[in-house]
Order: structure tokens, then sequence, then C-alpha cells
């Protein structure tokens, strides 16, 4: 299996090793199982392709969908998947905890494996613009298809989030990329392009407050929070480079939620993420209740993670898989919300599993 690459580097790939890329579209539908099952099912049609997961959440009415396979097979499931998302999402009806631009808030693509990063943009591209054109729907480019410098973050495109886009559509500064420049009020918009691997990843705490949970978040990202300083507000980074996140309500169990994008695993392990929102709950007078991965995770994240609490719990030198999924289901309380099978979460293991990677 060759993983090297999949620190996702711009490094010289071997021509040798199978392209093999990652998309995970984000839907706005977390409710209604005939619809979220015909998106599943439309996408996992296409020969090369394979759904690797889904993750589907009820206060957050949204589904995320991880698809792998050769880049052709990808945008052909992708496409299969946003089709649907047109027919049966109406976002005039939409409500979520979730913020959301779109029946398709969001729909990434990763290079994993056999294709530059920069190979992969161009090949995005082609695909957005044949999208748009084809199903008559805006299309804002992020990441590193941004085609405008303050599009790079995700964050900065949904400002205003669905609602506000009648009133963006109105000025030049907040027409899409591609595709119609009318408020399409069925479908709303689609944000694509190509970004870093990425973990999603959510803190459960034992209170409603979610002032609390907001708090929180504000320690742990890169981006902090304003504070009077020196007579003035100026911004007080957090904890964690290349950590985004956000604090929201889970009503459905009674909780708030400390929910994070992962830019980077290294800089931001999630074992030190969890280790520091347990003391910050403590401090403000709550407990954690474990954690959720939304999607998939790299192998190598999960096993420096097992590894740390494997220490912790006396358990030294080498472990085999079982052994330290169990430390790192265990030390995360990835299983608050139920049995996990931890190597069904981790893109390695089921890209081999599915026969994707061939090396």
């Amino acid at each position: 299996m060759c993983f090297g690459y999949c620190k996702f580097t711009k490094n010289t790939v071997p021509v040798s090793i199978k392209p093999f890329i990652e998309c995970i579209p984000n839907f706005s539908e977390g409710r209604n199982e005939k619809v979220i099952d015909s998106i599943v099912q439309a996408m996992d049609s296409i020969k090369n392709a394979g759904v690797l997961h889904v993750d589907i959440g009820y206060d957050a009415n949204r589904t995320v969908i991880t698809v792998g396979g050769t880049p052709e097979a990808v945008f052909h499931s992708a496409g299969a998947g946003i089709r649907e998302a047109i027919k049966h999402i109406d976002m005039g009806q939409q409500q979520g905890e979730h913020p959301r631009l779109g029946a398709v808030d969001v729909c990434p693509f990763v290079a994993l494996q056999g294709i530059r990063p920069s190979e992969l943009v161009r090949a995005v591209d082609e695909f957005a613009d044949q999208l748009a054109a084809d199903c008559n729907i805006p299309i804002y480019m992020y990441g590193d298809s941004a085609r405008k410098p303050d599009r790079s973050a995700l964050s900065a495109i949904r400002k205003g989030e669905y609602e506000g886009l009648p009133d963006k559509l109105k000025r030049t500064d907040g027409l899409p990329d591609l595709g119609p420049h009318g408020f399409n009020r069925r479908f709303g918009a689609l944000t694509m392009g190509v970004r870093d691997l990425m973990i999603a990843y959510n803190i459960h705490l034992d209170t409603e407050d979610v002032s609390i949970a907001k708090s929180i978040a504000a320690d742990l990202r890169e981006s902090g929070r304003m504070v009077q300083m020196d007579g003035g507000k100026k911004r007080k980074p957090g904890r964690f480079s290349k950590l985004k996140a956000i604090g929201w309500s889970m009503a459905s169990y009674g909780w708030s939620q400390v929910s994070m994008n992962v830019m980077d695993y290294e800089a931001a392990p999630l074992h030190e993420i969890y280790e520091l929102t347990r003391k910050r709950a403590e401090f403000y007078g709550v407990s954690v209740q474990g954690s959720e991965l939304i999607g998939m995770a790299p192998l190598k994240a999960m096993q420096q993670t097992g590894r740390f609490y494997a220490e912790k719990a006396g358990a030294y030198g080498e472990l085999e898989d079982e052994k330290w999924m169990s430390f790192a289901v265990q030390g995360l309380g990835l299983d608050r919300l139920g049995p996990i099978r931890l190597e069904d979460r981790i893109i390695e293991y089921v890209a081999e599993k599915k026969g994707f990677l061939i090396v």
C-alpha cells in the first residue's frame, strides 16, 4: 500500500501508482432516508468508484458521503449524487444546525495517490465547468481551485449562508464563478474545489449551553477570538494551528458540541484536541461525553492517537491493529453514540478492501 504520498504533499508521483482520489460531498439532507438512499445508490453505481462511508447527521440535517476511485469515475459519481440532490432537496424547506449554502453545500476533492494536486485542480476545473452548464447551477470555487483570492476559505464563501444568497447575488463581489447569477431558491449554490486531506471531528459536551461550546471552540481554533487588549480589540489565536472549530447545539441528545475541521492532524493531533477540550470543559463546570468522526480519517492520524492512549494506559511497544484501534476508540470515546468499527473509518483500510489501491 503506497500511502507515503498520503500526507498529500506535492512530491513527484511515481508513474506506476494507480491514480486514486477522494470526494466528500456534503448534502443538506440528514432526515429523509429515501432521499439519502437515492443519492448513495446513484453515487455507488459508477464503475471504478465506490462509496467508502456515509455519515448522516439528524440535528445538522446533513449527510457526508465519501467516495473514492479513479479520477474520471469519481467525477461521474459526484455528478450522479449532485443530480439526485437537485431532484430531491428543496432548500426553501431545509433547516438544520450546520452552516450551509445549498442542497449540496460543498463538494471537495482530495488527491490521495498517483495524481498531483495541481493535476487534480485542472481536472476539477473542467468538471465544474461542465456541471454548471449541464445542471444550470451556480458554483463557487474554493481551496486550491479558488478563482478569486478571497475565496480560498469555505467560510468566506458560505458567509450569510443560503438565506443570504439573494442579497449576495446582487453584489458584483458575490457572484458565483460558474453558472447562472440569479437566485436558485430550490438548490441554492454549490462550493467545489480541491483541498488537502481534512478530518471532520466533533466532541460532545454534557450541557445544552451552546455558549460553552462556542467558547471552547475559540480556545482551540487557530483563529481564536477577539479580545480587548492594549486599548483596542485584537485577535488572540487559539491553541492549535490548522484547526477550525465552532460550537453548536445537538438538541436531540440534549448536548452542545464542539465541531471541528482538522486541516493538519500533525499540527493538531486528535488526542491533544480531545484532552485540551476535556480540561477546558472542566474549567466551565461540564464534562465531555465522547467524540465522533464525521466521514473518514487517515491511518497515521488514528495510529498516533491509539498509541498515545496505549502508552497512557501503560502499554508500550508495537501493538497489533486491533489493540491500538481499541485504545483510540476508548480514549476518544468514539463509541459514545453507538458501536464503531474503526477499521471501517480509516481511508487506507477501506480503499484497499474495495480494491481501489493497486500499487
